[in-house]
């Protein structure tokens, strides 16, 4: 089973859960940026499950074939949020705010590999 890092707590319980119901069967988590993961399905690694944190990375493995025809369910979704320090002494109430001259820096994901940091590059374009 493949899933984004940020699902690690999640599946972490799902494999032990699905363990517990079938005594035979080992669960192995491999976890990992959601561009990492799909290098790896498309070069050929052998996942049964794999849970991606954007759509557009199952589309892309959809028609490309590498998800079985009637199997893909998508069971959740994303929601951007912008996370300040207790100790910030000026107000961001929205993006526009983050134009004040007292930021200097922001701290975004990966755009290339993962997916909240191509989210967030979309929205700063």
């Amino acid at each position: 089973m493949s899933a984004a890092t940020s699902l690690k707590n999640a599946f972490e319980e799902i494999g032990e859960l699905h363990e517990s119901q079938n005594n035979n069967l080992k669960v192995t988590l491999n976890l990992g940026a959601s561009g990492d993961l799909i290098t790896q399905i498309t070069g050929s690694a052998e996942v049964d499950v794999f849970a991606s944190t954007a759509l557009k990375d199952m589309d892309d493995l959809d028609k490309s074939g590498f998800v079985v025809t009637g199997k893909r369910t998508n069971f959740m979704s994303n929601s951007m949020v912008l996370i300040v320090p207790l100790s910030t002494k000026f107000t961001i109430a929205s993006l526009e705010d983050l134009k004040q001259a007292v930021i200097r820096k922001i701290a975004i994901e990966n755009p290339k590999t993962v997916p909240v940091g191509r989210y967030t590059d979309e929205t700063f374009q």
